[in-house]
């Protein structure tokens, strides 16, 4: 497959890695973007001269979530823990654990499990008009990818709440305020500050990269595995509900009303 065809695509820039979400116009996370992803994981995993990793988009979006259509044939096929947020909470967490620093390059919006990509890697920079919110809550779910932990970890407990549970919208300028993101990007692009800064830490040895890496994920390795599990129970209790399916059978009547 032609790279310019896929939604997720990658190349080796010289020792720095990029991986790209092109599925425009928002990035969504379809099945077939989850399983290319997959296979940028394996290749950042495998690659083995990469020191840094920048993670971007192609177009206004950096990723605005989950695709509703499979939400709701998950959920119907009873297959939404066990397949589709088993699928999500991995390739945020192997993204996380990618054995050098990543950096992410928000341009334009990162919504809802985007966002959790985002919260993922190591660094964050973002776009001038760039926005982020954790917006799950709007559809009778939650940050089921890992987001609630990593925000808390980046800003306070009860500022994190506030933000989940009114699926706040911070602009790139309060994201940065906030310590969601390191950066803003000033005249460039979110991926060209990226980019100048995995420059830079391309002229370092690796072995103090990863040696970074390791010793900043040490503490929360201890963690992963029942937060992987209380996230998947969480999941199943939401699907259970009733009220996602619900949300989901929403929107999609609302969409199919505004194309005709």
């Amino acid at each position: 497959m032609a790279e310019d065809a896929r939604a997720v695509a990658f190349e080796n820039q010289n020792g720095i890695g990029v991986i790209r979400f092109q599925n425009p116009p928002l990035n969504i996370m379809t099945n077939r973007y989850v399983q290319e992803f997959q296979e940028a994981l394996d290749w950042a995993e495998g690659t083995k001269d990469l020191k840094v990793i920048v993670l971007c988009n192609q177009g206004k979006c950096f990723g605005a979530g989950a695709d509703v259509n499979d939400m709701k044939a998950y959920l119907e096929s009873h297959t939404y823990v066990s397949v589709k947020m088993h699928n999500a909470i991995t390739i945020a967490d192997r993204l996380a654990n990618l054995p050098v620093p990543v950096i992410g390059a928000i341009d334009g919006m990162a919504l809802g499990g985007g966002f959790e990509l985002a919260l993922a890697c190591d660094l964050r920079v973002i776009s001038e008009n760039g926005k982020v919110a954790l917006t799950e809550i709007n559809f009778d779910s939650f940050p089921g990818m890992g987001g609630v932990p990593r925000l808390i970890a980046l800003v306070d407990y009860s500022r994190a709440m506030k933000m989940m549970l009114f699926a706040e919208e911070l602009d790139a300028e309060a994201a940065c305020r906030e310590g969601v993101v390191n950066a803003v990007a000033h005249g460039e692009t979110a991926c060209e500050l990226a980019m100048r800064w995995a420059a830079e830490l391309n002229q370092k040895a690796k072995s103090g990269l990863t040696a970074v890496k390791k010793m900043a994920h040490c503490l929360q390795k201890k963690e992963q595995d029942y937060l992987y599990l209380f996230s998947q129970n969480l999941s199943r209790e939401v699907a259970e509900s009733g009220a996602l399916h619900r949300q989901c059978e929403a929107f999609i009547n609302r969409k199919k009303k505004i194309e005709k």
